[in-house]
């Protein structure tokens, strides 16, 4: 019955604690809950995020692998795959790389066959295409580029070689856009066509590619389907179906080059017998042409003969002429005379025609002005519209202007309140000390040094918040008074431009007015040129009118000479028959030697076309004995643009999830134990009067435990629940900015995280509970009843540094005494706000140590703008060509050739991948890449002393100067070289080499595969102009923009600082949670020495300063002591969370001190505020108790 009745007793005992101290309850229930929300939340965002990817990824059903291959791919390659074990399905398809034009330039984009099961898209405009003709955009192509869906849009190759030969159409109407599994972010990845950057992709139905073999295979993998993507189970289960696709390649390849050869064959053997029939129908017409030779032969052998008699026949109708030459005479003459008449009609005609020639001639001069006039006034209205280009530009300048304004007076109006209260906060205090200082100067209040003293403390501490709160008013109004110059500024510049525009176009009237006139002049000249064009015809008519009466004359003569006429006529015909026979012998033989001409030249070109079929026989023979084996690549997921950045991302999240959240938890833990034990020891009188009542050790403690068990599992469950929701919705969400078209945020609840936070956090606050009570319970009732005795007061250091010392007052000395007394609350505290403080610093040193590495390796480090990959393959003429246009291009201000290729480096057993990087010209290498220590930015050169090594793969493989590592090359040797030199590098790993260890290293010299360029002045569009040009030569096969990688490097960390944004938002929840707590048990504590002093004449405001001290002086202990503790921190943390390829700086900026500093001192300022009503209501009766 007893028994019962004691565990009642303390069971409601343990509910009145609870009800009695609920703000320590409820400090350790916040504490808990923080830490373990924290700890639970990040640890569990990087799983969701993997998970929120790959519940995507199998919604789209992306595949697992692809292969594609240098000679196509076919039918019977993708049942070979389909056939392999853990293949689940298989799906080909057909891709090509085209250009297109944009609103603004020629852009690249992908072009691909549309897939029945795999890689699905989201359609978020239109609809999928149907029709060959019809293609399906990249939405955020189509935003960028100007086109919408309905519109056509015109592709074409980038390359010599025709894009029918891939797509059957150039021209594809817009019918739908959206998103594709296989882009999950920005980027669209490279090239060989245009810039080198592809900017989007198209996808049309199958039947549109005029392909005879497929580019690419895609496959799922069965074991992989039911893995969640980015983890080693589901990269096993890939990794392992890849080795037996790698298995068979080899087969296929085999194949794929006999089908190959194959067919070269069949198609030399078909050349061949067309080949044997040109060649008899050759034999057979050299035979015809020998025959026809031997008959002309024979026929000029008849002619002579032929010729004698017709001489004879000739010369006696010569004699019947002479006989007849008088009369003929006469008829000459009259004729002669119609003829001159004629003549000067003639003459006259052709005189016309020169006036009409050369009206002709100045009309032509008037169109050919005209034109150019025409050309003038297109140029005025294209400079007109460039003009309004630019005042569109004004405008859209001035509302971004204005709406900054608007932004600025918005906050200037919402900043008020608090610059006016702070305002008048100082103003009153400075007020009241100034009225004091007076009266104690006068001596006529009641004023104490004291109290002047405090109220200009109180003035100082007053001032120091109103500072920033009034220089931020100032920088508000300066912004605002700036932003409207610049709106007058560009309102002005808008005004001129626009009476430009305006006079522009009244002169762009004008000139069209004026175009008009001549217009009409010229049409009014063509008509008079018609006029004059048709005299000359009616006179021409005329000539020939008199022409024809002139045979009628002649007619009339030769009727009256009948007689001569006959006999003439007689000659005539006789010597027109013997002419007539000689003429159609010779034409005859004429016509036969031609004849034989072309038929011996046709012969000559057949002779001719046969031997270069020959030729062409002979080389299709050879080059199908050189048809190379084909390649097949066989790659995952990470083929797929940003995939692996979105894995690497969950890495990062991952990395920061081991160590940040764990050191969160410690601090919070601890502040718990330091709860519990503060507790116990204020309760001793009560433990000792429960053993004096009879109650057991395990009672007694239980209701502690019990105490602490409920604030910790209630914090536990109220952590797990928010926090494993709440941080990893922010997480990923923050990076949904990288991958926007991942439609869900997959956030469940994780058990593992939830239960190892929870029993982390119950195993410190029970084992601190245990450890307080352990202490206590073992000392005897009569001890326990008793309150501790004092401490004993011993001078401080302080004292004995007498002229310090003696400047103090009497409160600095008891605050100073009172923090050196107690010792154990003084750590405590410290530790507590330095935890704290090291937490805030930490987060700010991350976001330091990562924001800046893109801006130092790609300005500092690597300072070349350009990097154009060579094709190894490409002919002495291909790269000569390239060469002429780089020494040709103007932009470019420097150049050197190197040798960059991803080798295998090692040292024992540990083996890395990293590039060996050769400059052709060592002397000009520094301009292009500064090799320097990272501490103390010691410049180093590149030597024939031994290689230089990057930082981050020096500490991979443990190597420091001096050491040697080991360099495997394609025959899998290992070629040993010295590190001369250890360099700063944050992205990559690089060996570099001079072209003579390089040499003697390998035995040859490189082989330069790439150029490296730095421009005269960068401009983006000015380097997509250079890229390109390069890319349209062949031997350029890829261009890398330095500019480009450095952008994306930063949104990527971009994205990883927003995550660091909550980091250190947790800090300071719990560095707010922990003051709090520190003060709350440091007053209640003290309940008895404060109503004390109080007693003793202290006002409310006296009390405070006087507990307000030690905080202050204990928050800026803790906080300089957080600065070393952070600083360690941060250089362990920083370490923990970088990834294989990246190194982050080891730099923590001053600024980040001092937020960090004044985010701890503002949390410390804000709760001392809201203790002051705490220390306001202690009861002044307590100090009259018994202590007994």
């Amino acid at each position: 019955m007893v028994r019962k009745m004691k565990k009642r007793i303390l069971r409601k005992e343990f509910y009145m604690e609870i009800r009695k101290s609920f703000g320590r309850f409820l400090s350790i229930f916040l504490i808990v809950a923080l830490g373990v929300s924290f700890f639970a939340g990040i640890r569990a965002s990087e799983p969701d995020m993997r998970l929120s990817g790959d519940e995507y990824f199998d919604e789209r059903n992306l595949a697992d692998l692809k292969v594609v291959s240098t000679m196509g791919l076919t039918k019977e390659d993708a049942a070979a795959l389909e056939k392999t074990e853990g293949i689940r399905s298989v799906e080909y398809g057909y891709s090509v790389d085209a250009m297109c034009n944009t609103k603004d330039k020629k852009k690249v984009v992908h072009i691909m066959s549309d897939l029945k099961d795999m890689n699905k898209v989201d359609v978020e405009e239109g609809r999928m295409p149907r029709k060959e003709n019809e293609c399906f955009v990249d939405i955020d192509f189509l935003k960028d580029s100007g086109y919408k869906v309905g519109d056509e849009i015109v592709l074409e190759s980038g390359t010599d070689t025709p894009l029918t030969d891939s797509l059957k159409s150039e021209t594809y109407k817009i019918v739908g856009a959206g998103s594709s599994p296989c882009y999950i972010s920005f980027e669209r990845g490279s090239s060989a066509i245009g810039t080198g950057e592809v900017s989007g992709f198209l996808i049309v139905p199958e039947q549109a590619f005029a392909m005879d073999v497929y580019t690419e295979i895609y496959m799922t993998v069965e074991d992989a389907f039911d893995e969640v993507a980015f983890t080693k189970e589901y990269e096993s289960a890939v990794e392992k179906t890849m080795s037996r696709v790698e298995a068979m390649k080899e087969e296929r390849q085999k194949a794929r080059r006999d089908e190959i050869v194959a067919n070269a064959e069949k198609e030399i053997k078909k050349a061949e017998d067309e080949l044997a029939k040109h060649r008899e129908e050759f034999e057979k017409g050299k035979a015809e042409l020998e025959q026809g030779k031997q008959k002309l032969k024979d026929a000029k052998a008849q002619l002579p003969a032929m010729k004698e008699k017709a001489d004879k026949q000739l010369a006696a109708a010569r004699q019947k002429l002479k006989d007849g030459e008088a009369q003929i005479a006469a008829a000459k003459k009259q004729v002669a005379d119609g003829e001159a008449q004629l003549k000067n009609a003639k003459k006259l005609l052709e005189t016309k025609k020169k006036e009409l020639e050369a009206g002709q001639k100045s009309y032509d001069d008037g169109v050919g002005k005209l034109n150019q006039a025409k050309e003038v006034v297109a140029q005025n209205e294209a400079k007109l519209n460039e003009m309004k280009a630019s005042v569109a530009q004004l405008e859209k300048g001035i509302q971004e202007t204005e709406a900054k304004i608007t932004k600025l007076e918005e906050e200037i109006l919402k900043f008020e309140p608090t610059f006016t209260e702070a305002q008048k906060k100082y103003e009153a205090i400075k007020k009241q000390y100034e009225d004091a200082l007076k009266e104690w100067e006068e001596g006529t209040g009641n004023v104490t040094e004291e109290q002047l003293e405090a109220l200009k403390k109180a003035m100082e501490e007053e001032f120091k918040v109103f500072e920033p709160i009034d220089k931020k008013m100032k920088e508000l109004k300066t912004a605002d008074e700036e932003a409207k110059k610049a709106l007058e500024e560009l309102q002005k510049q808008l005004l001129d431009l626009q009476k430009v525009v305006e006079q522009g176009e009244k002169e762009l009237s004008a000139g069209k007015s004026q175009i008009a006139t001549t217009e009409k002049q010229l049409s009014d000249a063509k008509a008079k040129l018609g006029e004059g064009q048709k005299q000359i015809e009616n006179g021409a008519k005329e000539i020939a009118a008199n022409e024809k009466k002139l045979p009628e004359s002649k007619e009339a003569i030769k009727q009256s000479e009948k007689k001569i006429s006959d006999g003439w006529k007689s000659y005539e015909k006789e010597k027109k028959n013997v002419e007539n026979q000689l003429a159609a012998a010779n034409s005859e033989l004429a016509k036969k030697e031609k004849e034989l001409a072309d038929a011996e030249a046709k012969l000559l070109e057949a002779e001719k076309e046969l031997t270069r079929g020959v030729q062409e026989i002979e080389k299709a023979k050879k080059e199908a004995k050189e048809i190379r084996m084909p390649k097949w690549y066989v790659s995952d997921r990470d083929a797929f643009v940003e995939y692996t950045g979105y894995g690497a991302n969950a890495d990062r999240i991952r990395a920061i999830g081991k160590v940040f959240p764990v050191l969160f938890f410690l601090v919070a833990a601890l502040i718990s134990l330091t709860t519990m034990t503060r507790m116990v020891e204020e309760q001793r009188v009560q433990i000792g009067t429960l053993k004096a009542l009879g109650y057991s050790k395990v009672a007694i403690a239980g209701k502690y435990l019990g105490y602490a068990f409920a604030a910790t599992l209630g914090g536990s469950i109220l952590g797990v629940l928010v926090g494993e929701k709440l941080y990893p919705y922010i997480v990923v969400t923050a990076y949904k900015i990288m991958y926007p078209h991942l439609p869900n945020v997959v956030i469940p609840y994780n058990l593992k995280y939830a239960v190892m936070a929870t029993v982390a956090a119950i195993l410190c606050t029970m084992a601190a509970t245990i450890f307080a009570c352990y202490k206590e319970l073992e000392a005897q009732p009569a001890v326990l009843m008793r309150p501790p005795a004092p401490k004993q007061g011993k001078r401080v250091f302080l004292e004995r540094v007498t002229f310090i010392w003696k400047h103090l007052s009497f409160t600095w000395k008891s605050t100073i005494r009172n923090l050196i007394r107690y010792k154990k609350r003084f750590f405590m505290t410290v530790f507590g706000i330095g935890g704290c403080m090291a937490l805030l610093l930490v987060g700010y040193g991350l976001r330091d140590s990562i924001y800046n590495i893109a801006v130092i390796q790609y300005e500092d480090i690597q300072k070349y703008d350009m990097l154009t990959i060579l094709d190894e393959d490409a002919s002495e003429e291909e790269k000569q060509e390239l060469q002429t246009y780089i020494e040709e291009e103007s932009g470019i201000s420097g150049k050197m050739n190197i040798y960059m290729k991803n080798m295998t480096i090692g040292k024992g057993i540990q083996e890395e991948e990293a590039y060996v990087f050769v400059p052709e010209q060592q002397a000009k290498f520094k301009d292009f890449v500064s090799l320097q220590d990272r501490k103390t930015k010691e410049k180093y050169e590149l030597t024939d002393e031994g290689a230089v090594l990057s930082e981050k793969m020096a500490k991979t493989l443990n190597v420091e100067v001096g050491d040697s590592i080991y360099i495997q090359d394609e025959n899998s040797e290992k070629k040993e070289v010295k590190i001369a030199t250890i360099c700063e590098n944050y992205m990559g790993h690089y060996l570099y080499f001079t072209e003579k260890t390089y040499e003697s290293l390998f035995g040859v010299k490189p082989e330069y595969n790439a150029k490296i360029f730095q421009m005269e002045h960068y401009n983006e569009k000015e380097a997509l102009r250079i890229g390109e040009k390069m890319l349209a030569t062949e031997a350029a096969i890829n261009v890398q923009y330095m500019d480009s990688m450095r952008g994306r490097i930063e949104d990527m960390l971009t994205t990883l600082d927003r995550v660091i944004v909550v980091l250190i938002a947790a800090a300071g929840m719990l560095a707010f949670v922990v003051l709090y707590n520190l003060n709350n048990i440091n007053i209640t504590e003290r309940r008895r020495e404060l109503a004390t002093i109080k007693v003793l004449g202290f006002y409310d405001k006296e009390v405070a300063a006087y507990v307000y001290r030690e905080n202050v002086l204990l928050t800026i202990i803790g906080a300089i002591a957080g600065c070393g503790l952070g600083y360690l921190l941060h250089r362990f943390v920083i370490v923990t969370v970088e990834v294989e390829d990246v190194m982050f700086g080891r730099n923590i900026e001053p600024k980040s001190y001092l937020i960090a500093m004044l985010f701890t001192i503002g949390f410390s300022l804000f709760v001392n505020w809201v203790m002051y009503f705490k220390l306001k209501n202690i009861d002044m009766v307590e100090s009259m108790k018994s202590v007994e």
